[in-house]
């Protein structure tokens, strides 16, 4: 079973009925899925969608900006018969065991709560007896798939070979997290000035200097491309404009500023990190991550979360982009095209590239 087999019947286009998932959307009623019905209200420029799901999380807005390709299935139920055969080893049918399994393909823990899923479900959606030996049929096992939060293309996407990068959503804008597969050539650093409506980078050396003064004070060298960017006359408040969550680039010194070191960093396959930017709102942060050498560095989300099983609080490291060109691209992007979308204050008037859109003037975020 490979993607374009199982994918090449989706067209996405305006007004498209869909399943769609955008990371932080619970659907109501689901096990710990969340795959929801919804419609494709937008085709983005950057080739992103704007999504309105069936059921509404927040009722002032209906939209989610910035949902990408491998987020939303169109035609699911058309994938399904080659991912059942595959669940159920050929049988063509599934049992409380096969159903366990397909759990366990997309990382559940097989527990009870499983199977008091299966015999609830089972009861409300087929009227079939919790204590009897159920199979289900194809078409009734896409049923309680989709009741538990998941989709056909869930399964095929647990397959692909490349990264899943994370993506988070902040009041229902994406900040990061693109799947570089879904577009025609690699993002650069020029991208991302540009982008973020720059079209001629200069270097303040003021920055600059302090950004020496790190790296002597802690004997490393940042990524070339880490500090060109950061080093960009203007950068902080381009950045700030670009998106509506409104964050926040930090350097040495300055407030929620951290530097990390081995040993902690060995998990990640990264010498050191250093938070780049933090957030208008909540608990997260974004670090660019490094090896000694490296020209570029690869972006995680952190934010701190309590371990029931110890009084202290735990660190979670999401990997949401492989490079600073494609995360500062990418965080931009949706920022446009949430203007695009919403009309607010106007709109923003814009430029196409071959990759997206860019704002049509150096100063256009100003507002």
């Amino acid at each position: 079973m490979t993607k374009d087999q199982n994918r090449s019947s989706e067209i996405f286009e305006e007004g498209a009925r869909c399943l769609a998932s955008p990371d932080g959307y619970w659907a109501q009623g689901t096990m710990d899925g969340y795959w929801a019905q919804g419609t494709i209200h937008r085709v983005n420029e950057d080739g992103t969608f704007t999504i309105e799901f069936d059921k509404k999380h927040k009722m002032w807005d209906p939209y989610w900006y910035g949902v990408t390709k491998d987020q939303i299935s169109v035609k699911d139920q058309e994938m399904w018969p080659e991912v059942f055969k595959i669940l159920t080893s050929g049988s063509m049918l599934m049992d409380e065991s096969a159903f366990a399994y397909s759990m366990s393909r997309l990382g559940y823990q097989v527990n009870e709560k499983v199977n008091e899923f299966w015999d609830k479900e089972c009861k409300n959606l087929f009227k079939i007896d919790p204590n009897a030996k159920t199979t289900l049929n194809d078409e009734q096992a896409y049923q309680l798939i989709l009741k538990s939060g998941n989709s056909a293309k869930r399964f095929i996407l647990k397959d692909r070979p490349d990264v899943d990068y994370f993506k988070l959503y902040w009041n229902q804008i994406r900040m990061g997290g693109r799947q570089p597969s879904e577009l025609p050539r690699s993002v650069t650093v020029e991208d991302a000035f540009l982008a973020v409506g720059i079209s001629q980078p200069e270097s303040d050396s003021a920055i600059a200097n302090r950004l020496q003064l790190f790296q002597e004070d802690n004997s490393l060298e940042l990524p070339a491309n880490l500090k060109r960017f950061l080093c960009c006359k203007g950068i902080s408040k381009a950045v700030h404009k670009s998106h509506a969550n409104c964050p926040e680039l930090t350097l040495p010194g300055e407030a929620g500023f951290c530097f990390y070191e081995n040993p902690q960093f060995k998990n990640l396959e990264a010498d050191y990190a250093i938070t780049i930017r933090i957030p208008h709102q909540g608990h997260h942060t974004w670090v660019a991550a490094f090896n000694a050498g490296d020209q570029d560095a690869k972006i995680y989300i952190v934010w701190e979360y309590d371990d029931d099983d110890d009084d202290d609080e735990v660190e979670n490291w999401q990997l949401t982009s492989p490079s600073i060109g494609m995360f500062f691209w990418d965080l931009a992007q949706t920022g446009l095209i949430w203007y695009q979308n919403t009309g607010y204050k106007g709109g923003k008037s814009f430029t196409e590239t071959d990759i997206g859109i860019i704002p049509a003037a150096k100063k256009l975020w100003q507002v």
